[in-house]
């Protein structure tokens, strides 16, 4: 497998510091990828994004590579991560006092698994299409009725790791293909990018990685960046 890929965590024109974190880590066989947000207006936002990118590190250097595990027994252990870390935080700083959004990529063996909590997202662009891959957990995406519907809640976050005992979270997992496109990015990217635009970036056959990246930065910084925004931008080349 042969991945050709982009990424970047940035404060925006803001906020006094970034509360994003992001991970990149690749072999010749796997590859792990992590955007995570701190929850806006919490102490310790940026400790708590920090905690998953470096857990997720050290399981990836401590066990996954010195590991002969499978697709399918690398399930459980990224997810026994995330309970890790939602343990840590609940003990350090209590439940509703900080957390952190997650989207995570985990390309293994020709398969693909995706890891969400809060509202950071996770795209994948194949051939001609573009699907978002993640759920937003959000106010208005919880299953209820219209009438129970609160214009004002709309956007307002639900979901995310370290906020209670038990960490809400989605688990997906698939197939990927040669040519396939993936973009994980916080709300703070998304929400400054036009979808119309943000479409074409992802379709557009870029030479280079970054160029999609410097390209929807652009962007970001020209509608404003008010807050911490972060992606990485990921391409198959080969299998």
């Amino acid at each position: 497998m042969k991945l050709k890929f982009a990424g970047t965590s940035q404060v925006g024109q803001v906020r006094r510091k970034n509360e994003d974190a992001i991970l990149i880590k690749t072999s010749n066989q796997g590859a792990l990828f992590l955007v995570a947000d701190g929850i806006g207006g919490k102490e310790h936002g940026n400790l708590v994004s920090g905690m998953l990118r470096d857990r997720y590190n050290d399981w990836w250097d401590n066990r996954f590579i010195a590991s002969n595990m499978n697709f399918q027994e690398a399930i459980p252990a990224l997810k026994e991560v995330l309970f890790q870390v939602n343990r840590e935080i609940v003990n350090d700083f209590g439940r509703f006092n900080a957390g952190s959004t997650l989207a995570l990529l985990f390309l293994f063996q020709g398969h693909c698994l995706y890891l969400s909590s809060g509202d950071s997202r996770i795209y994948l662009a194949r051939k001609l299409s573009l699907q978002q891959i993640t759920v937003d957990d959000v106010y208005e995406n919880l299953k209820h009725s219209p009438t129970e519907f609160q214009q004002s809640s709309k956007g307002k976050l639900v979901g995310a790791i370290g906020i209670r005992e038990t960490p809400e979270f989605s688990i997906r997992t698939g197939t990927f293909k040669k040519r396939d496109r993936f973009l994980l990015c916080s709300d703070g990217a998304y929400r400054f990018l036009h979808p119309k635009n943000l479409r074409k970036y992802m379709l557009f056959p870029w030479r280079n990685p970054s160029q999609m990246v410097d390209t929807a930065l652009s962007e970001i910084e020209k509608n404003g960046a008010k807050d911490n925004y972060s992606l990485i931008y990921i391409c198959v080349d080969s299998l």
